[in-house]
């Protein structure tokens, strides 16, 4: 579909990979990047939407849904707190990372997310 010049969504990427893999179980962040770069062709989203809030209320979010699947979730606070920490340092990294705040409502949220795919589809 990318060769066909198509919009893809995705819901998870190698960002998740650096955070969970990398800051959250410490494994060792230029193998991850190398791995990366070789697995993905070195291909770059143009847009990333980071869904942040505290962990604790995130917490139980998650544990509201079936996660019997999910270890993750198992996993204690300064895990996740980790994790939020890599990701909210994302924004300062590129241009493409746009923070949102989780908490907000579905109406707002929605309205952020087409905002900045109008910026860059139109």
């Amino acid at each position: 579909s990318l060769l066909e010049n198509k919009i893809v969504i995705c819901d998870r990427y190698v960002d998740s990979t650096m955070a969970y893999q990398g800051a959250g179980q410490k494994v060792n962040q230029k193998f991850l990047r190398d791995l990366i770069k070789e697995v993905t062709e070195n291909i770059t989203p143009d847009l990333t939407f980071i869904f942040d809030m505290d962990v604790k209320h995130s917490l139980i979010r998650a544990n509201k849904r079936d996660n019997s699947n999910n270890r993750y979730e198992k996993f204690d606070n300064n895990f996740h707190e980790q994790i939020r920490k890599y990701f909210l340092s994302l924004e300062d990294k590129d241009k493409r990372y746009v923070i949102i705040n989780a908490s907000d409502t579905i109406e707002n949220i929605s309205k952020i997310i087409l905002n900045k795919l109008n910026k860059i589809i139109v």
